[in-house]
């Protein structure tokens, strides 16, 4: 039997794999001025897409929409599989947003989710790239910039912030460098930690020759920022965390400097933060959350509306 071309189910089936892989054609610009570039919104959750076609999520509350003056933004940060350029990986991009919709309508607060995906940022983005093309902390203040183009009058200046798991370690390192953009932030089940040591090279410590020229870690600041570090009780996984660094010609054994679990290191990194300036009272609170593991539960979900509330 001869098989005969049926270009149309050729062609659907191309379609079909295309839109699942998330390798849909995204057109780009040069900058957020170009007349073609022209992102509206409506009341609810909208997908959208950066100049360069970076994907992100903005929950805007209908209130917000119509008198935009003086809201805040929460950022919400996507662990690992966020980092997918696939169908997978974008719909936990616009889960981790999502989660927060009924907080941002109780408040009146946007939410911005955006996707640092492994492409744009070198698989990176949990250390925020800072040695890469694109820096994952300046593209998110890009995006900030963004949301007060397409609202006029929202607080971009100050962010409220969430990270869990990879989204964890993103937020707090965040949070370090650049102490003034943060307002409240809560870091839940980061696999690890940069460190406030100013002799350990970046993303170990905070050494300043390992840092970009352009950022510095102001110990004071960060250790001002109203910050809520949450562990599960029952997290004793050790997570994302590589037995070894490498950082200008030495080698590091993670498990060892921070500790065998997620919940251990946790507490480690609070007791370091905790020793800032002699000791000094900081804005972090550590909390451990009973029958919790890796996982965003609700007794995870009610302590971060009430922290992010007050």
């Amino acid at each position: 039997m001869i098989r005969t071309f049926d270009a149309r189910r050729v062609t659907g089936w191309l379609l079909a794999t295309l839109l699942l892989s998330g390798c849909t054609y995204v057109p780009t610009f040069e900058s957020i001025e170009d007349p073609a570039y022209r992102p509206s919104l409506q009341a609810g959750n909208n997908g959208l897409r950066y100049i360069d076609g970076q994907l992100f999520y903005l929950y805007v509350p209908q209130a917000v929409l119509d008198e935009p003056a003086g809201r805040r933004i929460l950022v919400t940060v996507h662990g690992y599989d966020g980092r997918l350029d696939s169908y997978n990986g974008e719909r936990n991009v616009r889960q981790a947003g999502l989660r927060w919709a009924g907080l941002a309508e109780a408040n009146g607060w946007v939410v911005l989710s955006p996707q640092f995906d492994e492409a744009r940022f070198a698989d990176d983005y949990r250390q925020l790239n800072l040695g890469g093309e694109l820096r994952a902390d300046l593209r998110l203040n890009e995006l900030v910039a963004l949301v007060g183009e397409l609202l006029p009058g929202i607080t971009t200046e100050r962010l409220l912030a969430f990270g869990f798991a990879g989204g964890g370690q993103f937020v707090h390192r965040y949070a370090m460098l650049h102490p003034a953009r943060v307002e409240r932030a809560v870091v839940a089940g980061a696999g690890w930690y940069t460190f406030p040591d100013p002799e350990l090279p970046y993303p170990l410590g905070v050494r300043d020759d390992s840092l970009p020229p352009d950022l510095d870690f102001d110990a004071a600041a960060f250790a001002a920022v109203p910050l809520l570090l949450v562990a599960g009780e029952t997290d004793g996984a050790d997570g994302a965390l590589p037995r070894n660094a490498t950082g200008n010609g030495q080698r590091y054994d993670l498990l060892e400097m921070q500790g065998a679990t997620r919940a251990e290191r946790a507490q480690n990194w609070a007791d370091a933060v905790g020793a800032i300036d002699g000791g000094a009272e900081t804005g972090l609170r550590f909390e451990r959350l009973p029958a919790t593991g890796q996982r965003i539960n609700e007794p995870l979900s009610e302590r971060t509306r009430q922290f992010l509330s007050d």
